[in-house]
């Protein structure tokens, strides 16, 4: 496949970044060169977990930390062990921070928004689009609310970077993500993606 890989070339910075390929096979070979440069030069492990009370969660993450060297956490969908009240999720967004921050790894964690998030703008996105723990606000060092654009509202986005702006394909899917919270900078700031 050398004469594919010679196809690279071809392909500025610019181009990956604002998602800008020849054709499809173009665009295949530069996920597959990713993903096996992912593979070889990092450790990412999945674990499914049937339970997941406080004690459970604390456990696995020391246990991955401490044996096998992981940096980063991701928790998928942040809820409540025997409820969704807030208070609950609260207690375990408190928990995960804590350990996290007494491993020395970074936490990332994902949780569901009001399904009134749909017909709010991505700029109007706050704290209180969290579903039942709007709480979580206070607790956690950095938020930050992403939602599915829709084709509709392209017309109001562009995208704003140092090659230029560009307005957003209609081809393509966009997912626009408003930094909510940041103890360092940036609070307000809307990114957006697109595939």
């Amino acid at each position: 496949n050398e004469e594919k890989k010679d196809s690279l070339t071809e392909i500025t910075e610019s181009d990956i970044l604002n998602g800008i390929y020849k054709d499809d096979e173009q665009f295949d070979l530069i996920v597959n060169i990713v993903g096996e440069w992912i593979i070889d030069n990092s450790r990412i492990y999945f674990l499914e977990m049937n339970k997941y009370s406080d004690e459970d969660l604390e456990r696995e993450i020391k246990k991955h930390v401490l044996g096998l060297g992981v940096e980063v956490v991701f928790y998928d969908t942040l809820k409540g062990f025997k409820g969704d009240q807030w208070e609950t999720v609260k207690q375990t967004t408190t928990l995960l921070k804590n350990v996290c921050g007494e491993m020395n790894v970074a936490g990332y964690c994902t949780i569901q928004l009001t399904d009134e998030t749909h017909f709010i703008d991505i700029f109007d996105l706050n704290s209180n689009n969290i579903a039942n723990a709007k709480q979580l606000y206070h607790v956690v060092d950095h938020m930050i609310l992403e939602k599915r654009l829709n084709p509709k509202d392209y017309h109001k986005y562009r995208i704003v970077n140092e090659w230029g702006t560009y307005e957003l394909d209609e081809n393509k899917t966009y997912y626009g993500q408003k930094i909510a919270k940041n103890r360092g900078t940036g609070r307000g700031v809307c990114i957006v993606t697109g595939k």
